[in-house]
């Protein structure tokens, strides 16, 4: 049985039945979903609900997808490549510098 916590039914009308990507566990699902989320994407998690009521941190049933919208698939996975590849540049980075 897997535990999702997706916002109401009527702003999801249409989910991917892909999730866009499965990671390791939930802290790092929580993030990817914070990084999406303020590139305004709209994400949810789904994850075994053993892992939740458990504890388990590692293994399959650890695993946690990220889902979002079916019409923003494209743009959820843009986002995770450049992620991944180092290309997004935050405001922290441009302050610290040298002139």
């Amino acid at each position: 049985m897997r535990s999702t916590n997706r916002p109401a039914a009527d702003k999801w009308s249409s989910w991917h039945d892909d999730c866009v990507e499965s990671v390791a566990g939930r802290l790092e699902a929580e993030i990817l979903r914070g990084l999406l989320e303020s590139q305004g994407l709209d994400a949810a998690l789904s994850q075994e609900a053993a892992a939740s009521i458990y504890g388990f941190g590692v293994g399959r049933l650890a695993r946690a997808d990220i889902l979002v919208p079916e019409d923003q698939v494209e743009h959820a996975k843009k986002v995770l490549n450049a992620y991944y590849a180092g290309d997004l540049e935050t405001d922290d980075a441009s302050e610290s510098s040298p002139a």
